[in-house]
């Protein structure tokens, strides 16, 4: 199936400005992570001064007063806040949007470490923390001392009630239950620096590695029925990796840890362990692989794919220029077309999807030069939140 040419000039491309000051919302500074309960309709962004914004997820309305979380308004839980989050993600239970939390947290004796994740729950009205907040990530060898470690990302599986934290320091992947915070297996031990991680619909998680040992370049795939193991090798360090399945096919997108490159590869889902190149249909790109110059215009900080429901497949690369690159890819995997969205946002970086039983999927990017990036990937329009 060939894809319609989406390769026309910028200014035919919809976009659509909406500044905060005219709904009432708080103004964005330094915000740096998003997540989204989709079910709940709620979507939270972190700002970098102990700061939460709590907004439909659909409309991006306010819900309460913006920030919900400061100093000036709930203070307790903005005390328990990292003063910059690394990490951000939600499971939901039931009416509730339970948030977990990387960043340098205090441990009982006032100390600043890194091996915390701090659980809170929103009702829809007020934030709690969970019982069994702060979690306190461990090897589980009495010899070694996670507190100094570098917790790379953090990823929440809703299927299966897990939440996995990959340890760039450590050398392991952690993983927990989302319900009560106990350890559900492992931790797995991965060699080199696991860095960020994706999910498919077949019970797959994937890894990157950005080790500077070629042995270690590899993509860690785990099963997730059994932890069992496979690796992909895709030739580059890895820092960032999205992917997306559907009966047809899973594809993912790798970043290059080291340069401006991405990696578009067809996932052998027989024995997950090789892939292969997306094919480009434009003759300016290269199968399966995007560049600086030829795709990419600057730097990317993150990406998000999702399948449509006709099975396309549309990624999202958000970029430090304040572009955002748009690849579609067919159905069956085989071939891909990339469009550019120029924002007035700049230095554009951590992504997740809102995906609602009814009503349109929409992609949020935080940019950290203060604004929320908005795109429909239905409308194919982008809107700057700031």
């Amino acid at each position: 199936m060939k894809l319609l040419k989406l390769f026309i000039p910028l200014f035919f491309v919809s976009l659509i400005l909406n500044c905060s000051g005219g709904s009432g919302q708080g103004t964005f500074f330094r915000i740096n992570q998003v997540a989204v309960d989709s079910v709940n309709d709620r979507l939270f962004v972190s700002q970098n001064t102990q700061e939460l914004f709590v907004l439909e997820a659909s409309t991006q309305d306010s819900i309460g007063d913006q920030p919900f979380v400061s100093e000036d308004n709930d203070e307790t839980t903005a005390a328990l806040l990292p003063a910059i989050v690394s990490g951000m993600v939600v499971y939901r239970t039931g009416s509730t949007s339970r948030l977990f939390i990387l960043g340098t947290i205090a441990n009982t004796t006032g100390d600043l470490v890194l091996n915390r994740i701090r659980v809170l729950d929103f009702d829809g009205t007020t934030f709690s923390e969970a019982s069994f907040s702060p979690i306190v990530l461990s090897d589980g060898d009495g010899a070694t001392d996670e507190t100094d470690n570098a917790m790379a990302d953090i990823l929440v599986d809703q299927a299966n009630g897990y939440v996995f934290v990959s340890d760039a320091s450590g050398e392991v992947l952690y993983i927990l239950d989302a319900d009560d915070g106990s350890t559900v297996a492992g931790p797995l031990n991965i060699a080199g620096t696991p860095q960020g991680m994706a999910l498919d619909s077949n019970n797959r998680l994937y890894v990157c590695n950005s080790s500077d040992l070629d042995a270690e370049q590899l993509i860690t795939v785990v099963n997730l029925n059994d932890f069992s193991t496979t690796t992909i090798d895709v030739e580059i360090p890895c820092s960032v990796i999205a992917v997306a399945s559907t009966a047809d096919a899973t594809v993912m997108l790798v970043k290059n840890s080291e340069r401006s490159q991405v990696k578009i590869r067809e996932v052998n889902t027989t024995t997950y362990a090789s892939s292969t190149a997306v094919a480009s249909t434009y003759a300016g790109l290269s199968d399966g692989n995007l560049e600086g110059g030829s795709g990419i215009t600057s730097a990317i900080g993150d990406i998000v794919v999702q399948a449509d429901d006709d099975g396309i497949f549309n990624a999202y690369l958000s970029e430090v220029d304040g572009n955002v690159q748009q690849i579609t890819i067919t159905a069956n995997g085989d071939e891909y077309e990339e469009l550019t969205f120029s924002t007035s946002a700049t230095n554009i970086d951590g992504g997740t999807s809102f995906t609602p039983s009814s009503g349109s999927d929409l992609i949020f990017f935080a940019a950290e030069t203060g604004a929320l990036v908005v795109i429909d990937p239905a409308e194919a329009t982008v809107r700057v939140r700031d």
